[in-house]
């Protein structure tokens, strides 16, 4: 237990089911903040010590339908913390630099990396499989929108999203000389608003996109 964070670098942030907010550092390991006690629990890898967090370079959290939260790090793979025990327990995904992590409309539960495009995780086996394509081998990390639809950030102009009930990927391709698409650049951040529109920045500004009309709108600096 803590009064501060144990790094000043943070990478991701999410808010559990009971109200604490988990916190991951890029090398400081997690930060679990409880807003009615105003201290952190600091959680970071030990060495010979089993159920301790697998790593400190952590990528993405997310809370799964049993009520588990599961830890993407990058370059040792993902764990997931057991409430019952109170312990983290590790899994070697595809690839262990994790860059995201996420769960979908149905509860499946989805991971990215770099090299390693996605994978979802087997309940029944207790492992990860590769799954289907999401176009692109290189991964900036997963959102999951109001839908259950989930978003892929690319390291490529574009973008790729998972519809559950289509079962398969659509990619937004990039095209620069079309105002309803995206431009040539890499998307970085999304986020979405009251009304089901999708937010995304990128590296020549801002867009919007209207899931029911299915087109791009975009914003950007001019220059008085």
């Amino acid at each position: 237990i803590s009064v501060s964070i144990s790094s000043n670098e943070v990478r991701c942030i999410y808010e559990d089911e009971s109200g604490l907010i988990w916190i991951g550092t890029k090398s400081g390991g997690i930060n679990i903040y409880d807003k009615k006690q105003e201290q952190f629990e600091v959680h970071q890898p030990i060495p010979n010590v089993p159920g301790s967090l697998g790593g400190k370079k952590v990528r993405g959290i997310c809370e799964d339908k049993n009520g588990d939260l599961w830890v993407g790090m990058y370059s040792t793979g993902v764990d997931r913390w057991d409430k019952t025990s109170e312990q983290f327990i590790h899994y070697t995904n595809f690839s262990n630099n994790v860059t995201g992590i996420s769960m979908d409309g149905d509860g499946t539960l989805w991971v990215s990396g770099f090299g390693s495009d996605v994978d979802t995780f087997d309940y029944s086996k207790n492992i990860f499989r590769k799954s289907i394509g999401s176009g692109t081998a290189w991964m900036q990390g997963l959102y999951t929108d109001s839908k259950g639809w989930l978003w892929a950030l690319r390291n490529d102009p574009g973008i790729s999203v998972y519809v559950p009930s289509g079962k398969k990927f659509i990619e937004y391709a990039a095209d620069k000389n079309d105002s309803t698409k995206l431009g040539k650049t890499v998307v970085s951040a999304i986020a979405e608003d009251n009304n089901g529109i999708i937010w995304l920045g990128a590296g020549d500004g801002l867009y919007s996109f209207n899931k029911e009309a299915n087109i791009f709108s975009h914003y950007k600096n001019i220059p008085s």
